[in-house]
Formats: structure tokens, C-alpha cells, sequence
């Protein structure tokens, strides 16, 4: 059952005005730009469209990938793979989606107590480093303290994961 309130064409309309303006844009190619001019009607079909991923628990697949683009790092051999460093372009509608699921994921976790003491935190939210980034599905789990004193990146090793599971 899923207890994540959905969210209003309002609050979708606040993040995108919080939308980086000159920010490449991934797959699609929709830049923030874009969606910054774009009419209410489109943006009451953006927040159906997040209100659907958050019911569903679905996040679209296509948004998931990105484009990968090579930096070159200034002042090394331009010839060797060495020299560059990868980023990953993603769909500014996937930002703008994941920006408000995480909204939702903080406001339903800040006031929770975690099923055990953790000892590192994230983003001022003291004691929930490992249980937010479990909630936001990432496959690198960083969590220490004396309760999880290995983690691979599957996440094997800490407490939060079912068991039954791995």
C-alpha cells in the first residue's frame, strides 16, 4: 500500500521554477528550459504523469538511462581514456520527477524513528544516510556504524535489507 500523497500542479510548478536553466538535457532532449516555458495544461499532465509513477511505484524505464559523455580533464594526454571523466546525462523530466518523489520520501521519513541506530548521515537528516537511500531504490548502499560493518554494493551486510531477500 502505497502512503505517498500526491503531489499538486502547484508544487510541480515551484520545483520546475528551481529547474537549472542551462543544463544539457538527456535522452529525450527536453531541456529544463523547455519545461520552464511550458503552458499549466502541460504541466497538470506532468504532475498526472509523476501522481501515476508514485501510485503505480513505477519510474519509466527510459528515464532510468542516460547518456554518458567523456569530460576531458585539463592538462592531461588528451589521447589516453585516463584523461576523461564520464557524466551521465539524464532526462530532465526524470530529475524533475525524482525531485519531488524525494520530497515526498524525506517529509514521510524526517519525523520516523529508524529501526536501529545508524551512525553517519546525509543532507542534515541525522540517522538516515542507509534507510533513504534504500527507499530511493539506489544500488550503492553507504552505511556505517556498528550494526553494518560491511556493505557490498548489492547491499548484502546491512540491516535494513530482508534477509530472506539475498
Amino acid at each position: 500500500m502505497n502512503k505517498i500523497k500526491p503531489c499538486s500542479p502547484a508544487e510541480v510548478a515551484e520545483e520546475i521554477e528551481k529547474l537549472k536553466s542551462r543544463k544539457c538535457p538527456g535522452k529525450g532532449r527536453i531541456t529544463n528550459l523547455m519545461i520552464k516555458h511550458l503552458p499549466k495544461r502541460a504541466i497538470v499532465r506532468i504532475t498526472y504523469l509523476i501522481n501515476c509513477i508514485i501510485k503505480l511505484s513505477h519510474f519509466p524505464k527510459s528515464w532510468k538511462s542516460a547518456v554518458v559523455v567523456p569530460i576531458y580533464k585539463p592538462g592531461k594526454n588528451a589521447e589516453s581514456p585516463e584523461s576523461y571523466r564520464p557524466i551521465s546525462l539524464l532526462s530532465s523530466l526524470s530529475k524533475l520527477a525524482e525531485s519531488i518523489i524525494l520530497n515526498r520520501l524525506e517529509a514521510e521519513t524526517e519525523d520516523k524513528e529508524p529501526p536501529f541506530p545508524l551512525s553517519k548521515h546525509k543532507g542534515g537528516h541525522v540517522g538516515y544516510y542507509c534507510y533513504i537511500l534504500l527507499l530511493s531504490g539506489t544500488n550503492r548502499l553507504v552505511c556505517t556504524g556498528p550494526y553494518s560493518p560491511s556493505i557490498s554494493a548489492s547491499g548484502k551486510g546491512c540491516p535494513l535489507r530482508n534477509s530472506s531477500s539475498e
